[in-house]
């Protein structure tokens, strides 16, 4: 990314304290799939999170249902455990439905052991949020198993912002618009 369009966007206010914010996700990489379904760090706890991918529009602009009910706390149940396949177009082993709570390695090691099988990406990322008139937008570092990144998302609940938004930072030949899912299949291997 330029250094104009990340002055551009670090001129805006820091959006609800989050800069240079530390975070571990584990990307869950199916191979037939594009939704955004990760396993995230929070302070010592570990949670299964389900951001929804609804549409992709012109100029690959991504329309995403995220909510707190998305989130789930580890242990999850076995019907969370389904979802998530069901999300990442997999079949999970017959000895996956048993009752009972699924911690996060089971977790990891059942979407591993499906069919087709999900791949795992952790990617350490480094975080910051700028308040825009209608949005905001994510500048991140993010180091992938094959190097670093940097990363830029703009969020509003109004696609006329995002265009806007766009349109204002006219970003560089130097970005290339892909989702996290896309970014694991291409840096997610060293």
């Amino acid at each position: 990314m330029s250094k104009r369009v990340a002055s551009a966007v670090r001129a805006n206010p820091i959006r609800s304290g989050l800069f240079c914010h530390q975070d571990f996700d584990v990307y869950l990489v199916p191979p037939r799939s594009n939704q955004n379904v990760k396993i995230r760090k929070s302070d010592d706890d570990w949670f299964l999170k389900f951001k929804l991918l609804l549409t992709v529009g012109p100029r690959q602009i991504e329309l995403y249902r995220e909510s707190g009910n998305l989130m789930y706390a580890f242990p999850i149940n076995v019907e969370t455990l389904r979802e998530a396949a069901r999300l990442l177009l997999t079949e999970v082993p017959d000895s996956a439905n048993q009752p009972g709570a699924v911690d996060r390695d089971r977790f990891v090691e059942v979407l591993a052991a499906s069919s087709p099988p999900v791949r795992v990406v952790e990617v350490p990322k480094t975080r910051s949020q700028f308040v825009t008139q209608g949005g905001w937008i994510e500048l991140a570092e993010v180091q992938f198993p094959a190097g670093k990144v940097q990363s830029m998302s703009i969020h509003s609940q109004k696609l006329e912002v995002v265009h806007r938004m766009l349109d204002e930072l006219d970003p560089d030949a130097g970005l290339e618009a892909m989702n996290y899912v896309e970014a694991c299949r291409r840096w997610g291997t060293e």
